[in-house]
């Protein structure tokens, strides 16, 4: 997040087939720990496991279902 602060946040709905609905965000913040699969700008598919209240920076366009079972996950603009 480039030592900026994030403009809006939003709850995500993983899914396996469609983008975040507000387009790419900067980051996601993990509110239960579990698996989050992601996809980054380059479409890259990427698994991490985080902890209660981990921040994944970098850009983000999906939150695939499949293989995230981490919960309360929310975008940051």
């Amino acid at each position: 997040m480039n030592g900026r602060p994030t403009l809006a946040r939003a709850r995500v709905v993983p899914c396996d087939d469609a983008d975040l609905p507000d387009g790419p965000c900067r980051g996601v913040q993990v509110g239960e720990a579990g698996t989050v699969v992601v996809h980054d700008l380059t479409d890259t598919v990427v698994e991490f496991n985080c902890q209660r209240g981990q921040i994944i920076p970098g850009w983000v366009t999906r939150v695939k279902a499949t293989g995230t079972d981490a919960t309360n996950i929310v975008a940051m603009y």
